[in-house]
């Protein structure tokens, strides 16, 4: 799967995230981690992550037939998509791709991830 696809995607689903304000990211960043901390003890689990990236991802699967093409995005995205010739993305390899999304934000490899280390994250990608 094209790495840019997998980013965008990625930026889909952690959508909050991903379209706020420069000014608004920390704020953002935090209230998705708590979305996702479905049972509030201040870390996310692979189950809780899984959980939630497969919630979104259907979300965005308007037609339900299993995968997000460029159609069911946003039409910026959408162009994105278009000029790196990927057609859609199947949840099977979205799952994939977001358990290796956990290992880089897991940086003590604890098998959970604390605030800090997904406002970290979420720093770098922003560059702030």
């Amino acid at each position: 799967m094209p790495k840019i696809f997998t980013a965008i995607l990625f930026s889909l689903i952690f959508s909050t995230v991903a379209f706020a304000a420069a000014d608004q990211v920390q704020q953002a960043i935090q209230g998705e981690f708590k979305k996702i901390d479905s049972n509030v003890d201040g870390f996310i689990t692979p189950e809780e992550m899984e959980a939630y990236q497969a919630a979104r991802f259907d979300a965005l699967d308007k037609d339900k037939n299993a995968s997000i093409d460029p159609q069911e995005v946003s039409a910026g995205t959408s162009k994105v998509l278009s000029r790196q010739s990927v057609n859609k993305i199947t949840k099977e390899e979205s799952s994939s791709a977001f358990k290796q999304y956990f290992d880089r934000m897991d940086r003590d490899n604890d098998n959970k991830i604390s605030e800090a280390e997904y406002t970290d994250y979420w720093k770098a990608v922003y560059n702030f």
